[in-house]
Formats: structure tokens, C-alpha cells, sequence
């Protein structure tokens, strides 16, 4: 089972991702 943590960190991760790639932020 995937800690809940683990799952969180990838999202933020992504997201960070996501927003340095667009040269924006999302939110």
C-alpha cells in the first residue's frame, strides 16, 4: 500500500514540475 506522504510528494512534485515547464504558476 502507497503511503498517503509518498502520494503527496508526487503530486507537489508534478505540479512544481508542471508550473517551471509552463513558466507559470497553475494556481
Amino acid at each position: 500500500m502507497i503511503p498517503i506522504s509518498l502520494v503527496l510528494l508526487a503530486i507537489f512534485v508534478g505540479v512544481c514540475f508542471a508550473a517551471i515547464h509552463h513558466k507559470r504558476m497553475p494556481f
